[in-house]
């Protein structure tokens, strides 16, 4: 009766109904949405602080953005954007777009010459969550 009753006594363990470890996944879980967060919130400002950028640059500047765009050049430290100001305040749209077009004729030749034809930089994706 006595092994009957410790083998009755004795429980299997679930993980279900783990009350420690239930509270240690939420609380990792807890933290990865915090950082997720936060990324998410720095990608936000420095788009935000981007379009701020462009937008005070003016659009004389585009033709500008977009050859930095198409050379992989996304993100733009402080530097780049006041050279950027600098070109366009400078130099009228038509000048900028003509050097962007030598820039541009000058990087297909320079891959026709290496042989290999590689493929234009993507944009990076941010993924986010679907709440």
């Amino acid at each position: 009766m006595r092994g009957a009753a410790a083998t009755s006594l004795l429980k299997v363990y679930d993980p279900d109904h783990d009350l420690v470890l239930s509270r240690a996944l939420y609380a990792e879980q807890h933290q990865q949405d915090i950082a997720d967060r936060a990324r998410e919130a720095a990608y936000q400002d420095h788009q935000d602080a981007d379009a701020t950028q462009r937008a005070q640059a003016g659009t004389a500047a585009q033709p500008l953005y977009t050859a930095l765009e198409r050379a992989g050049l996304y993100v733009l430290t402080d530097d780049d954007q006041q050279a950027v100001r600098d070109l366009a305040r400078h130099l009228d749209p038509a000048t900028l777009r003509q050097v962007m077009s030598w820039r541009e004729r000058t990087r297909t030749a320079a891959f026709a010459l290496r042989g290999t034809e590689q493929a234009r930089p993507v944009r990076p994706v941010v993924r986010r969550r679907q709440f």
